[in-house]
């Protein structure tokens, strides 16, 4: 994880962290989880669900998932995909929502179910985030996305997105906007 930033309930910051256990710290008092992997140094493979095998069965067994699938999102796909702009948009899910990057970067901006208020959090290649059932959150990959991840579901379909009768503040960070802000979480 590059950076956790919080804001009141109207999108006003009010902390902003990078240190790594800070970032923890606070996830765990959310009710968030979230880690690292170590990536394979090798090219991006067409097998990452092998290369990954361990890893995977490790997070399937804490979680509870069934399938795991590995998605791309590039800029046409994701523009044209009604799922992917589905996810852009303020969502609950019924299960957890758990995935892991394998290439690129993506904010995940959510409420914060411990207090009233946001969370926005910019992870990258090796980092895994589930956010539990219920919770309320965006996905964003940019205008030009070109991000692997790997998404572990659930046997049912608790994975598809419901959207929330809530708006995203105006406020809140865009993954382009934040990238700028912090130029060496565009190195990461």
């Amino acid at each position: 994880m590059h950076r956790l930033q919080l804001f009141d309930v109207d999108g006003q910051p009010t902390d902003d962290l990078s240190d790594p256990s800070d970032i923890q710290r606070l996830l765990h008092a959310m009710g968030v989880e979230a880690g690292r992997w170590h990536l394979r140094k090798s090219p991006l493979s067409a097998t990452p669900l092998l290369t990954y095998a361990g890893e995977l069965c490790s997070l399937e067994r804490r979680f509870g998932t069934a399938r795991t699938d590995l998605a791309h999102l590039r800029p046409a796909a994701a523009m044209s995909s009604p799922r992917w702009r589905e996810a852009v948009d303020l969502h609950v899910h019924d299960e957890v929502e758990l995935r892991v990057v394998l290439q690129g970067q993506l904010l995940y901006t959510f409420r914060d179910p411990s207090r009233a208020g946001w969370a926005a959090l910019l992870i990258g290649p090796g980092d895994w985030l589930a956010l539990p059932a219920g919770v309320a959150h965006a996905v964003d990959a940019g205008a030009r996305p070109h991000v692997d991840l790997l998404r572990l579901f659930g046997a049912g379909e608790g994975w598809l997105p419901r959207a929330t009768p809530a708006a995203r503040p105006a406020h809140l960070p865009h993954l382009e906007a934040l990238l700028r802000a912090v130029p060496q979480a565009r190195a990461a």
